[in-house]
């Protein structure tokens, strides 16, 4: 993969895009089998926690969303950090969005106004459960000049 730049496209990524699709659809495949029922927001109590990386309880998430302040879900995410923590909301995103959208499981939870934008061409759309991993970084790392090849080699 040097000097390929992490092409999409490169060969060597070939047995990571199968198991990724077959992983894939095994998850639909299971979902499909074993669905959760419209009726799994009525089991949530106000201090079942819904987002596990910033502790966001479903009372709190639901205060918000009664506050006219908090108007969009962008706001509502900025208030209760729900989806804001170290897993960018890959774990709870789907379930967030479908508490404030107060849709069953299963059914799209996004209004038209937060739908994913256009993509660049050959690009997937960005949806909000798909941005990069963040991941704590020390200062003095940052501050440490870059490796020279010429060092890697010693």
């Amino acid at each position: 993969m040097a000097g390929r730049g992490g092409a999409p496209d490169a060969p060597e990524l070939a047995p990571l895009r199968r198991r990724r699709d077959r992983d894939r659809l095994f998850a639909a495949r299971l979902a499909a089998a074993h669905p959760i029922g419209a009726a799994w927001p009525g089991w949530l109590r106000p201090d079942t926690v819904v987002c596990r990386c910033e502790e966001t309880t479903y009372g709190a998430l639901r205060r918000a969303a009664g506050d006219p302040a908090a108007a969009s879900a962008r706001a509502l995410k900025l208030g209760t950090r729900a989806g804001l923590g170290p897993c960018q909301a890959r774990i709870c995103g789907p379930t967030v969005a479908q508490l404030l959208a107060g849709t069953p499981a299963g059914a799209p939870a996004e209004s038209p106004a937060e739908s994913p934008a256009e993509s660049a061409p050959g690009l997937p759309a960005a949806t909000p459960h798909h941005r990069p991993l963040a991941q704590p970084i020390r200062l003095g790392e940052l501050a440490r000049p870059p490796i020279t090849d010429a060092e890697r080699e010693h």
